[in-house]
């Protein structure tokens, strides 16, 4: 199941049903306008950790090289959480990067 972070009015109703049916909770964070600055996504990725989030997903606009780094910076500094990460460009295309925990 994938929530949205923002979706505070559900989330922890939808994690709770996920708990209890045992699949993997997937907890979103979407910015189509642009890539926060590395700390708000740090932050991002914080909150997704207590929302429960067995895995979190960060999708974000990225006009720049800088953009996609900062993501890629995001996984590279936080190895031990599950974590996608996806830099969406003005043409629709998208470059996912992702790092798999030493879960199974």
């Amino acid at each position: 199941m994938d929530v949205e972070l923002g979706s505070s009015d559900i989330l922890r109703e939808v994690t709770r049903a996920v708990r209890h049916a045992r699949k993997t909770l997937i907890v979103s964070f979407h910015d189509f306008a642009r890539t926060p600055p590395y700390r708000t996504l740090v932050r991002k990725l914080r909150e997704a950790q207590a929302a429960g989030a067995d895995i979190i997903k960060i999708a974000t606009h990225a006009d720049s090289d800088d953009d996609v780094t900062g993501l890629a910076r995001l996984l590279v500094q936080h190895p031990a959480v599950p974590l996608i990460a996806v830099a969406m460009d003005r043409w629709d295309s998208s470059e996912i990067l992702s790092r798999r925990s030493g879960r199974s």
